[in-house]
């Protein structure tokens, strides 16, 4: 399915269609000496800059400059009519037809809407956490409410442009992965959610004793909300596997998604504003059969890190659930004894497979489960699980 069933944002299709009919009407129709003809190319190129900037639909805004510059040719060189103005209409076509096929290709999409019990509160925060080598960890938090929900950027605004520039980096073959801003698209992409929601609990079904009007009935603890930790996969990041994790809140789930410190995100944001990128060196070391072992021992070395880095945070949520901490209390959500801390399932997909089993074999007695989505299992390290169900 074109786009991998992703849907177009309704408002930047629009604009791109407009922006492009307009450029169209302008170049084959609208005489070269009319105010109109300048009007409608003076407008297309704001309406684009202005809502997107020069890079985010690049698709546009590159052929555009050439288109612009053809068509001012016409008045300033050309005589209407002739067959230099001809040519140019033709080269002009054929770079909006090249602008047509390209925004395709590279659309400004948003990510479904998860069909869920419940609307999806999401908040990106620095956990703070002990016996770890950071005092603070990455993490974004989804869980169910009743808020309604809004178009959320899928990227954080500050670092998308580096996220994009990072992944084009590591995932296009050279030349292309010097040009960053073929992925910018993705800045303008949205999931649906409430940043800093109140987070709702579901009560608990009634119980027969309840039903029988038992006077002890409703004495017991108030229901909690059951845990999922999620760690990425290898360039990964929390935000990138936003489909799955809302997917498990609007079922009625605590999601803490982690954006690892290893170097094997793409790229996470500190809390002092630095950032740590994805570090390519132990990908090339694979690469080489000489030194493919030494590429083996360094991913050991990340998956050990990062199960240390998420069973940090799984202790981190004992605490949240015990007494709120101050960026929460800043943004007047609080997850005091909404917490369920005895079922607690561990998921990961890929490179963050493998870390879900390895914290799942260091601390069996933490996880009610262990999901491992297509597990890197050769970058686990030694050892066996104990008592621990594989859904």
């Amino acid at each position: 399915m074109l786009w991998g069933g992703l849907k177009p944002i309704r408002r930047r299709f629009i604009i791109d269609v407009g922006t492009l009919t307009a450029l169209t009407y302008a170049a084959l129709i609208l005489p070269s000496s009319t105010f109109a003809h300048k009007a409608t190319l003076a407008l297309s190129c704001a309406v684009t800059f202005f809502t997107a900037g020069l890079t985010t639909r690049w698709t546009i805004s590159f052929p555009m400059v050439p288109i612009v510059l053809l068509q001012c040719s016409r008045y300033y060189l050309v005589l209407e009519g002739s067959w230099a103005s001809l040519a140019i209409k033709i080269f002009s076509l054929l770079l909006i037809a090249k602008s047509f096929l390209l925004t395709i290709l590279f659309p400004a999409v948003k990510i479904n809407q998860v069909k869920g019990k419940y609307n999806v509160g999401i908040i990106d925060f620095f956990m703070p956490v002990e016996n770890f080598e950071h005092e603070h960890v990455t993490v974004r938090l989804l869980y169910p409410t009743l808020e309604k929900s809004v178009r959320v950027p899928y990227f954080d605004v500050e670092a998308g442009a580096r996220i994009c520039k990072a992944l084009m980096k590591v995932g296009a073959p050279p030349p292309l992965n010097t040009l960053g801003f073929m992925l910018n698209q993705w800045r303008l992409s949205t999931v649906n959610g409430k940043r800093n929601a109140t987070p709702h609990v579901p009560a608990a079904p009634n119980d027969e004793n309840e039903k029988d009007g038992d006077e002890t009935s409703g004495k017991e603890d108030s229901p909690k909300l059951p845990i999922a930790i999620y760690s990425h996969g290898l360039t990964g990041s929390a935000e990138i596997y936003s489909y799955q994790t809302i997917s498990l809140a609007a079922a009625g789930t605590f999601v803490m998604s982690i954006t690892h410190s290893d170097s094997s995100a793409i790229d996470v944001k500190r809390r002092d504003g630095s950032f740590i990128s994805y570090d390519p060196k132990i990908s090339q070391l694979a690469k080489k059969k000489e030194t493919f072992e030494e590429s083996v021992r360094q991913r050991r070395w990340q998956v050990d890190y990062r199960a240390r880095e998420l069973l940090a945070t799984a202790d981190a949520l004992t605490k949240l659930n015990e007494r709120n901490v101050d960026e929460l209390k800043e943004i007047g959500v609080s997850f005091v004894d909404k917490l369920d801390l005895k079922d607690i399932t561990v998921i990961g997909h890929s490179f963050g497979g493998a870390t879900a089993i390895n914290a799942a074999n260091m601390r069996p007695n933490m996880f009610m489960c262990c999901i491992a989505h297509d597990p890197a299992v050769d970058w686990c390290t030694d050892g066996k699980i104990q008592d621990i169900c594989f859904c």
